[in-house]
């Protein structure tokens, strides 16, 4: 049966092993999940089943500057049209495991985060990383009502320099993929 809660400390390992899969080698790191852990704006919901760290969902909450502060302050300009659409809702990054995609586990996650936590949001806003031509997350997406925003080219590029995470797709030394922004008002 699959189940979803908060992070836990304990889970920490499994998500960074996870994150490295599916995200990229110290794309996120124990340090990082730990300091998110502790933001009071910041939730972290996990998917288990039998035991098993199979997925998560990293959520912030907060206003226009604070999406700015996370998007980039290099974005306010294309992000200004949704200015006045607050307060927000970001989901960070969405992982499912490769071996339980496609079994509508990460539908019910998105479900699952906006009953728990879009209740007073007024516009949700969903991260997509966009590898090659493809945007893993966009027909879940769609399905679940957001809108694709814009496209934010080489979006990981001086992240991947600096803290030195390895693309999937890109390998080093650096992630040229873009992020897409997806949003979905109430």
């Amino acid at each position: 049966m699959t189940h979803f809660r908060d992070l836990e400390l304990k889970d920490v390992p499994q998500l960074v092993k996870l994150s490295n899969v599916e995200l990229g080698k110290n794309y996120l790191t124990s340090i990082q999940l730990k300091e998110l852990k502790q933001n009071k704006n910041v939730s972290i919901i996990v998917v288990e089943k039998n035991e098993k760290l199979i997925g998560f969902r990293i959520i912030l909450s907060g206003d226009f500057e604070d999406m700015v502060g996370y998007i980039g302050e290099k974005h306010r300009s294309i992000l200004s049209d949704i200015q006045d659409k607050g307060p927000f809702l970001l989901s960070k990054t969405s992982v499912i495991d490769k071996t339980f995609q496609g079994k509508g586990i990460m539908t019910r996650l998105i479900n699952y985060v906006n009953d728990k936590l879009g209740g007073h949001q007024k516009t949700i806003i969903s991260i997509g990383w966009k590898r090659g031509n493809r945007i893993p997350m966009k027909s879940i997406l769609e399905k679940n009502g957001f809108k694709e925003f814009c496209e934010l080219k080489n979006y990981w590029k001086s992240d991947s320099l600096k803290r030195e995470f390895i693309c999937p797709e890109c390998g080093t030394p650096s992630c040229l993929c873009s992020c897409v922004i997806f949003v979905k008002e109430s």
